[in-house]
């Protein structure tokens, strides 16, 4: 994984395969915490019938979704798991750390799923469009957030993009309505590391080509510009007058 593309947003990915039991479970369960830390999402796949399916589940990233159950090595075994494991890794998102840049080029309709544990004082994502257009999509619960299922969304238009992802944004994305009106907590995955809770970025591209350099902050450090150089000067001459008739007023 010394070479893994995670600066362009591409996930590791592992796959481990047993057709046994461990012979120090501890020691696994260690190993593949360690591993899960990393950031490499892991998908286990346990052979035959004298394996252990709960050392398979502390193998895999998350749990009993990323475990495989196939009864021998032949290709017909094999055949079903592999398709269900090739759209399983496509979906799968990129586990960065806050702070982490990525630098890449998506072609139009492509997309870059990303997942961050979420901060408790909210995150800011900052992206450097040199080409193209972007949309990111977010939610707080779904690996790969559509139009259907993200909690947030935000376009490029030409410009960069300078987001604050508020704490409050998601408290109110992780309440839904019960039928009786009452509202109740929809809890968001854990990540690998057990603290908090994550949150995961659709980068979607618009434009045939567009080149992008992303990044994120601990809390709110978007910018914020004066609305217009006009709107500057208008005060600023409103001042000066006011000043002339103070000055005119106590001169009289």
């Amino acid at each position: 994984f010394a070479t893994a593309r995670v600066s362009e947003g591409i996930p590791r990915v592992a796959a481990v395969l047993t057709d046994g039991r461990s012979n120090d479970p501890s020691a696994t369960v260690q190993a593949a915490q360690a591993v899960h830390n990393d950031g490499i999402y892991v998908y286990s796949f346990g052979i035959g019938n004298r394996i252990s399916y709960e050392e398979l589940v502390a193998i895999a990233s998350t749990g009993q979704g990323n475990v495989f159950n196939v009864s021998g090595f032949s290709s017909s075994d094999f055949g079903g798991v592999l398709r269900q494991l090739q759209v399983s890794t496509c979906s799968t998102p990129t586990i960065l750390e806050t702070g982490m840049e990525i630098a890449t080029t998506l072609p139009k309709g492509s997309s870059r799923l990303l997942q961050y544990e979420f901060p408790s004082m909210g995150m800011t994502l900052k992206v450097d469009i040199t080409v193209g257009n972007l949309v990111v999509r977010g939610s707080f619960s779904v690996q790969n957030p559509n139009e259907l299922t993200q909690d947030f969304s935000v376009m490029s238009n030409g410009n960069d993009i300078d987001y604050f992802i508020s704490p409050e944004l998601m408290r109110q994305s992780t309440n839904n309505d019960n039928n009786d009106g009452r509202r109740t907590k929809r809890q968001a995955p854990m990540p690998t590391n057990g603290t908090g809770a994550n949150v995961y970025l659709s980068i979607v591209g618009l434009n045939d080509d567009n080149t992008f350099v992303l990044n994120t902050t601990f809390g709110d450090t978007t910018e914020s510009f004066p609305s217009s150089g006009t709107s500057v000067l208008g005060s600023m001459v409103l001042m000066i007058v006011a000043l002339l008739c103070f000055f005119l007023f106590i001169w009289i």
